[in-house]
Order: structure tokens, then sequence, then C-alpha cells
């Protein structure tokens, strides 16, 4: 499981990278007006997916937490 969670983390870093590189590109002032459209909605959609795979790891972070917590209780 905790390899599990470790992969996710790396393909939520993996998109925040992509997402900030994005970002900075709105910036640039060299871009045409639809290239900024373009990214803007790619941003967007990047974002979404983040906040998708973020809530994802939390979850599997927290059944991990329940699985450790009942081990600890377990009498053996």
């Amino acid at each position: 499981m905790i390899l599990n969670i470790r992969s996710h983390l790396d393909l939520l870093n993996s998109e925040i990278d992509i997402a900030m590189k994005y970002h900075f590109m709105t910036y640039d002032s060299s871009i045409s007006i639809e290239n900024h459209k373009r990214l803007t909605i790619d941003l967007k959609k990047r974002f979404a997916n983040i906040q998708g795979m973020a809530m994802q790891i939390a979850d599997r972070i927290g059944e991990f937490i329940k699985i450790s917590n009942n081990l600890d209780n377990s009498e053996f």
C-alpha cells in the first residue's frame, strides 16, 4: 500500500510540475492570444486533475492509517 501511495505521489508531483510550467507560460508575452487561451483552458483542467489526484492520495493515506491503527490495537 505504501508503494501505491508513493507512486501516486510521484504522478501528482509530475502533474504539478507540468501545471507550473504552463502557469509560467501564461505570462509569456510572445505567445499568441489563441495559444494563451489554450494554455488557460488546459491549466484549469490540470488543476482539477491535481485536486482529484490529491484527494485520492489523501483517501489512501487515511485507509493506511486505519489499517495501521487496527494492527496496533489487535492482540497477538
